[in-house]
C-alpha cells in the first residue's frame, strides 16, 4: 500500500451542537444564538452566530492532526495576509487567552486544536455560475496568494500528504477501488504518464509552500457578481511543493461538465493566464499544465474511491467529486488544449 496518511481515513467523533456551545463560550468567550455544521472531510467545522450578531467560523482539527499540521495552516493566512492585504482570506482570530490556536478536547476526551476564523461573505459557486470569467478571477487571486507567499517558510509545509501532486505515483494502489473499467483504463493511463513524465518533470520546477487545494468547494463568489471571487477558503491542505501544481490542481476544478459540447480546456487556461499575470510562468511550467489537470483528476479519482471504500461513514462527502471527476478526465483524457490559449 502507499505510504498514505492513515488519518485521511480514520473514523474519528464528531463535536456536538452542544460541545461546541461549550467550546465556543470556555475557550473563545462566545455566546453562540446560533450554529450550523459545514461538511468537510476530516475536521469539524462550524458557523457560529453570537448573540450580538457577529458570525465566525469554529475549526476544530482531526485529532490525529499535529500541531505543526495546524499552526501551518494558522501561520500561512498570517503571513499572506500581511504580504497582500487585499488577499480575499480568513483572518485568524485570538482565543480567549490570545493563542490563535487553542487546545480543547473532544467527544472521547481526545485532544484537539481548535481556532476561530473570520467570516467572508459570498457563496459556493455552482456549476450553472461557472464561467470563462469565474475562472480569471480564481487564477488572478490564486496567483496573488501564491506570490505572498513565495519565500514563507514553515517545518510543518514539507510534509507527506496524499492530496499533493509530489504523491501521485505512491496512489497506484488505490486503482482497484475505480469501479468503472473505462475510468479505471483512463487513471492507469495517467499514472504511468505521471511516473515517466510529469513526476519527474514537476520536482525539478520551482518549489515553495502552496495553497493545494483551490477546488469549487473553497472559493466564495461575490452574491451580486458571481464572476468575482470573494474568498479563498480551507488551507488545511498548505504543502511545500511545485508552483506550477498549484495551478494545474486549480484548473481541474473547472472544466465544465455540465456543457460538454464546450471546449474543456477554455476555462482551465483562463485560470492559468490570469494566474500567470499576477505569478508569472515559465515555458516549462506551461507545457505541463495539461498533464497536471489529468493527474489531478485522477488523484481526485483513487482517493475518493479509496476514502468512499474504507470510510463508509463519510462515503457520501467523499464521493460527491467523483462524478464530475469522471466526466473531466474523461473530456481531456486524449484532448490537448489548442494552440493559442496562453496569453503573452
Amino acid at each position: 500500500m502507499p505510504p498514505v496518511d492513515n488519518s485521511l481515513a480514520a473514523p474519528f467523533t464528531r463535536l456536538t451542537a452542544d460541545r461546541v456551545r461549550e467550546i465556543a463560550a470556555v475557550s473563545f468567550g462566545i455566546e453562540v444564538a446560533d450554529l450550523h455544521r459545514l461538511d468537510t472531510e476530516r475536521d469539524d467545522t462550524f458557523v457560529l452566530d453570537d448573540l450580538v450578531g457577529r458570525r465566525v467560523l469554529l475549526k476544530v482539527a482531526n485529532p490525529t492532526d499535529s500541531f505543526d499540521v495546524i499552526d501551518l495552516s494558522v501561520r500561512v493566512l498570517e503571513y499572506a495576509g500581511r504580504r497582500d492585504e487585499q488577499l480575499p482570506i480568513p483572518k485568524v482570530i485570538p482565543s480567549s487567552d490570545g493563542e490563535l490556536l487553542t487546545r480543547v478536547s473532544g467527544m472521547d476526551g481526545e485532544s484537539r486544536y481548535a481556532r476561530q476564523l473570520t467570516w467572508l461573505p459570498g457563496r459556493i459557486p455552482t456549476l450553472e455560475v461557472l464561467t470563462e470569467r469565474q475562472s480569471a478571477s480564481r487564477g488572478k487571486w490564486l496567483g496573488r496568494l501564491n506570490a505572498a507567499l513565495h519565500d514563507f517558510e514553515h517545518p510543518g509545509s514539507k510534509r507527506y500528504i496524499a492530496w499533493d501532486l509530489a504523491q501521485v505515483g505512491t496512489l497506484r494502489p488505490f486503482l482497484v477501488h475505480v469501479v468503472d473499467s473505462d475510468t479505471r483504463a483512463r487513471v492507469a493511463a495517467q499514472l504511468d504518464e505521471y511516473d515517466e513524465v510529469t513526476g519527474p518533470a514537476m520536482r525539478s520546477m520551482r518549489q515553495q509552500v502552496i495553497h493545494n487545494d483551490l477546488n469549487s468547494d473553497n472559493v466564495l463568489v461575490e452574491d451580486a457578481d458571481t464572476d468575482s471571487v470573494a474568498g479563498i477558503l480551507d488551507f488545511g491542505d498548505v504543502v511545500h511543493s511545485a508552483v506550477v501544481a498549484d495551478v494545474g490542481l486549480a484548473m481541474s476544478y473547472v472544466i465544465d461538465v455540465a456543457r460538454p459540447e464546450f471546449d474543456p480546456w477554455i476555462n482551465p487556461y483562463a485560470l492559468a493566464n490570469a494566474f500567470h499575470a499576477e505569478r508569472p510562468l515559465n515555458d516549462d511550467e506551461w507545457a505541463l499544465l495539461p498533464s497536471l489537470v489529468r493527474a489531478r483528476l485522477s488523484q481526485r479519482l483513487l482517493l475518493g474511491s479509496w476514502l468512499s471504500a474504507t470510510n463508509p461513514e463519510n462515503a457520501e462527502y467523499t464521493s460527491r467529486t467523483l462524478e464530475s471527476a469522471t466526466i473531466a478526465l474523461e473530456l481531456v483524457h486524449n484532448r490537448d488544449p489548442h494552440e493559442g490559449l496562453r496569453d503573452g
